[in-house]
């Protein structure tokens, strides 16, 4: 999950945003922050322009690991695998070595600044760049290039290729409204029977935006005991 580095009206990549968005609100890196700042990063995604695919796409995972991260702090334990619990603490690492790394920057950029040193005068006022030694043809470079790539592949795991389908959270309100409307009361489990993670998501926020719009009323008689939705 690369944080691109993009000059583009102070733009930079998801990590650096999940970042800010934590230290403005002076919290340490945690599943509370890290919850508490997701309706923040999605918003920021959506006034996101002119930006290139990949990249929108590289905030989207992240996304999609903190509304997972934040479901696991409102749900019961018990619906989420091991799975689950590695890509949570996968993006905890993340954002943590990323906060490190940054600092070393500042102090390396601090400590660089004003004492530029030259071996050889005459480097002075090269653009800075990458040179060859000696003589090379690109069809050689090609070539190794490709063993580099050769040699590497046996240490990453083939990239296994799912095709997933998720239906919109506007449809889901609006079938979940008719549901309840017809059924006047429901419960959590009851609306889930049988939906995979991804569609499982999608009908716990679905349900928060109603219960946000007073369309329904949603109760649970105790912690992690069944959630009781009724049509308000």
């Amino acid at each position: 999950m690369p944080d691109y580095e993009l000059e583009i009206e102070g733009f930079r990549g998801p990590l650096h945003k999940l970042l800010e968005l934590i230290e403005n609100r002076k919290m340490e890196i945690s599943r509370v922050s890290l919850g508490a700042v997701t309706g923040d990063f999605l918003g920021y995604i959506g006034r996101l322009e002119s930006v290139a695919p990949q990249v929108i796409a590289d905030f989207i995972s992240v996304a999609a690991k903190l509304v997972l991260l934040k479901s696991m702090l409102l749900l019961p334990s018990n619906i989420f695998n091991e799975e689950d619990e590695k890509e949570a603490a996968d993006l905890e690492l993340r954002l943590s070595l990323y906060k490190q790394f940054k600092a070393a920057e500042r102090h390396l950029r601090n400590a660089w600044s004003g004492h530029e040193m030259f071996t050889r005068p005459f480097l002075r006022n090269i653009e800075p760049g990458f040179y060859l030694s000696q003589a090379i043809l690109p069809e050689q470079l090609l070539l190794a290039v490709k063993k580099v790539y050769s040699d590497a592949a046996v240490f990453s795991p083939a990239a296994e290729k799912r095709e997933i389908s998720v239906e919109s959270l506007e449809e889901k309100m609006r079938k979940l409204a008719e549901r309840i409307t017809i059924a006047i009361r429901s419960s959590f489990s009851e609306l889930t029977k049988d939906a995979d993670r991804g569609e499982l998501v999608v009908v716990f926020l679905a349900l928060l935006h109603l219960l946000k719009d007073n369309a329904i009323n949603i109760r649970q008689d105790e912690i992690f005991s069944e959630m009781i939705i009724e049509k308000a």
